[in-house]
């Protein structure tokens, strides 16, 4: 039929559904098929409620969220190139305008490698987290490789030791220390590495805390 205003379907408990050659609603409202969804006025309506949120949202590769009205900064998923998350400046903005600020606490993920080898025993680590604590080692010589697997290029990782016993983080080929030689940390001593895309950068270490 064709409709040219106002059209009630059913009285309110009546089962309704839409089937059509491109797009449905089931009686549940379930809507497939559908298109581009755009609203009628900008920076006006919203998309569920402080007491009716909805739960995922799915987004493909390479694609993500424009923020402002300008679309000023871009929330993505990079499949293409880095396969991360990232946060960049949109067309309604220069480029590198882009800022990320955090109003409160900026927490790290966890990796703990403890030492399992006894004796004197270098172990691997490859981190998976920025922040890796080092427990286990029995002996002041024992040291830990840094490993550049599944690192990416500006990768941070803060290295402490938690245990009585010192542990040497090793300089080698692909991990750069400040002034060519091992740098041994003492219980609570920290250290901070950065990923150049092939070597791991001494940024900062931090020894004789207590």
């Amino acid at each position: 039929f064709a409709a040219n205003g106002q059209v009630t379907l059913g009285d309110n408990g009546d089962s309704v559904a839409v089937n059509s050659n491109a797009w449905d609603i089931t009686a549940l409202g379930v809507i497939t098929g559908i298109q581009t969804v755009t609203s009628t006025t900008a920076e006006t309506y919203d998309l569920g409620s402080t007491a009716l949120e909805w739960d995922e949202l799915y987004l493909g590769d390479d694609n993500g969220i424009q923020f402002g009205i300008g679309q000023d900064v871009i929330v993505a998923y990079d499949e293409t190139t880095d396969n991360r998350l990232e946060l960049t400046s949109g067309a309604g903005a220069a480029a590198g305008e882009a800022s990320l600020y955090i109003e409160d606490r900026l927490s790290l993920g966890r990796q703990t490698l403890t030492m399992v080898t006894g004796g004197i025993a270098n172990e691997n680590l490859t981190p998976t987290a920025s922040y890796v604590e080092v427990t286990g080692q029995d002996n002041g010589s024992d040291a830990v490789s840094l490993q550049t697997a599944s690192a990416k290029e500006g990768d941070l990782v803060i290295i402490t030791n938690l245990d009585a016993t010192a542990v040497a983080i090793n300089f080698e080929a692909t991990t750069k220390i400040a002034g060519g030689a091992d740098v041994v940390l003492t219980q609570y001593d920290v250290m901070m590495l950065i990923f150049d895309g092939t070597n791991w950068l001494q940024v900062a270490s931090i020894s004789l805390n207590s």
